[in-house]
């Protein structure tokens, strides 16, 4: 039986596809949500506003962005993310992720298995429209 650790591994694999995916064009190309550059989908990160040790926003699809190497592993964009968020979500959702981020969530094995499961089905919904093989 796999463990809650194994089972966030792997999510955070096929959510992060999905998040870049999501954005990309039909060629699978994305825009760095802070530095505004583009980059092949594969070469960005799924960049986390509230960092994903917060268990309750680690998921949540308006908390992460394709973000650019050099700005999620060093770059200090809190700024430009916000412009982003908002621009993205509206004026709260800083408030409402930042509320969601002060709440205790435990994931189950079987919420991860099901978000696995989701997301998976997900991730290759969007490759096939967009005709990315890679």
């Amino acid at each position: 039986m796999a463990t809650v650790s194994y089972l966030k591994k792997k999510l955070d694999n096929i959510f992060s596809q999905y998040i870049r995916l999501k954005e990309a064009d039909e060629y699978g190309y994305v825009y760095c949500c802070t530095c505004k550059q583009r980059f092949f989908w594969k070469d960005v990160d799924c960049g986390h506003f509230i960092h994903r040790s917060a268990n309750s926003t680690r998921y949540d699809e308006r908390n992460v962005a394709p973000q650019c190497r050099a700005c999620n592993r060093g770059g200090n964009r809190n700024a430009s993310y916000i412009l982003y968020l908002t621009g993205k979500y509206g004026n709260d959702i800083i408030r409402q992720l930042a509320k969601l981020e002060c709440t205790t969530k435990r994931w189950s094995e079987e919420e991860l298995r099901d978000l696995i499961k989701t997301y998976t089905e997900k991730v290759k919904c969007l490759k096939n429209e967009k005709g990315i093989t890679v």
